[in-house]
């Protein structure tokens, strides 16, 4: 064989190994992603996880929330340590991306677990060996070197510790195809064991599977949160504007016991206007109270004197349009807490018509407000109104107080409760502002339930209201204290929607 020859063959050889190896490292590759694809994260999550957070474009997500009206808020909140420490990388992670990070790195669930502390979360994502090197690099602060990144052994399992600061230590755990981070190792811990299958995984809800197996769009934000008693699971799809949060919910699958399906058993009940509630309003419930299977389906049966020949329960029954409001504010010294129900009429009354006459007490008591005369009676109730009268006793009957006011029957367990309302309702001489005037904007206005919330005003009385509202709200109050909150239930063919508004109250500095 010539020289020649010999180099044409040596040359070919070089080409077809030189192929051969190109080859084998993109199926390796190509294989290893589509291995990537096909790791569940959820499959990872511990079955006692509370709530977790989908984000599909982790960068667009930290983008709005600067943007934000709220965005100081945000910074100074403790709501989630491995948040704000991703939010604080957030420059390194697109800069990153700008040099060729895929979407896996985008793709992130977030699951927060008991008690609920600002560190008791894991972050899981998609990974493969760039992305690895990507992480590690994210995770370690500039100034510690390498060799104090500690390796500890759980159950034949590695976990990586890196101290980011001489108080905090952010646990992690590397697998092909996936990661978990937290700053609680001992939640490490439990997705190993999940993943090992030693214990089972949120997969194993299946309520929380058919709405977590949907496909989500792109961009997207999704919490799921356990949210009993309203429901077993809710879905909601979040949307961040400048001054508020939307949160389109899901109940999927709501027990037939459950507030979901108690609260939209009514009709759906047109929403107040604005013009009814006091200024200092800071808590308002509607719904529909009557009719079909909604929350108090009997009237009679919780009647107090069973004997009455016509029972407070009647005339709610076939004078009122069959929903009620109630509404909790402040007075004007700000101290004292009024709240009353409201009983829309079918039909105008003046006082004298003995349907009305015949559910009254004596004495009744005649009060002047802004021009005009008042009667406050007591009248004949059972336990039924008092169910729907914030911190009473349910299950004892108090005395109920009752006047007319703009073709509305007003109900309160004490007088000066209806006297404070409609002097704030009729006082011309004082410009009134509107009260949860956006919120009003955004909502349906025929919902089966509504439910508005001044956050800074229940915050004040946690003696009063913890036992009503989620732990969470009062252990971040300092954020949450910022915004309104409204809540509506719509009932749809086969589901119950139940859409959330956090509003934002821009605060004027001047």
């Amino acid at each position: 064989m010539n020289k020649k020859t010999i180099s044409r063959t040596i040359i070919l050889l070089a080409i077809l190994l030189l192929c051969t190896a190109m080859g084998t490292f993109y199926y390796m590759k190509l294989e290893l992603q589509e291995k990537n694809g096909k790791t569940d994260l959820f499959s990872l999550i511990p079955e006692d996880s509370q709530a977790i957070i989908e984000v599909n474009n982790i960068h667009n997500l930290f983008q709005n929330l600067r943007y934000t009206a709220f965005s100081e808020a945000y910074k100074k909140s403790e709501m989630s340590d491995l948040i704000h420490l991703l939010d604080e990388r957030f420059n390194a992670l697109a800069e990153h991306k700008a040099h060729g990070l895929g979407g896996q790195m985008n793709h992130l669930l977030i699951s927060f677990h008991s008690p609920g502390n600002s560190a008791d979360q894991v972050i899981y994502g998609h990974l493969n060996n760039e992305n690895k090197n990507f992480i590690d690099s994210l995770l370690k602060p500039n100034h510690i070197a390498a060799s104090f990144q500690k390796e500890i052994e759980y159950n034949g399992e590695s976990i990586f510790i890196y101290p980011l600061n001489n108080e905090k230590f952010l646990a992690c755990y590397f697998q092909k195809g996936f990661y978990a981070i937290s700053f609680q190792k001992k939640l490490i811990e439990k997705v190993i064991d999940t993943y090992r299958q030693r214990t089972p995984s949120i997969r194993n809800d299946s309520v929380f599977t058919s709405l977590s197996t949907q496909k989500k769009p792109a961009n997207s934000l999704y919490l799921y949160v356990r949210s009993q008693p309203l429901s077993n699971w809710t879905e909601f799809n979040i949307l961040i504007h400048n001054d508020a949060i939307y949160m389109a919910g899901n109940c999927s699958d709501a027990p037939p016991n459950s507030l979901a399906h108690i609260l939209t058993g009514g009709k759906k009940v047109s929403l107040i206007a604005d013009r009814m509630l006091p200024e200092k309003t800071f808590l308002f419930y509607q719904l529909a109270i009557s009719d079909g299977k909604s929350i108090l389906p009997s009237f009679r049966k919780d009647s107090v004197s069973s004997t009455a020949q016509y029972a407070f329960s009647d005339f709610i029954r076939e004078y009122t349009q069959g929903e009620v409001s109630s509404i909790e504010f402040e007075g004007n010294d700000s101290t004292h807490l009024h709240h009353l129900l409201i009983f829309p009429l079918s039909q105008p009354f003046t006082g004298i018509e003995p349907p009305w006459k015949n559910i009254l007490q004596t004495p009744s008591t005649h009060k002047r407000i802004n021009g005009n005369v008042y009667t406050l009676s007591p009248v004949e109730t059972g336990i039924f109104t008092n169910k729907l009268i914030p911190h009473s006793n349910s299950n004892e009957a108090a005395p109920l107080y009752a006047t007319l006011f703009n073709r509305q029957l007003l109900l309160s367990d004490k007088t000066e409760d209806l006297i404070c309302y409609v002097q704030q309702i009729t006082d011309s001489a004082k410009e009134q502002q509107p009260v949860f005037q956006k919120e009003m904007t955004d909502l349906s206005q025929q919902p089966n339930f509504t439910l508005f919330i001044d956050m800074e005003k229940i915050l004040k009385y946690p003696q009063k209201y913890a036992q009503y509202m989620p732990s969470f709200l009062f252990k971040h109050k300092e954020f949450f204290q910022n915004f309104t909150f409204s809540l509506q239930l719509v009932k749809v063919p086969e589901n119950i929607n139940a859409n959330v508004i956090l509003t934002y109250k821009l605060i004027d500095n001047n």
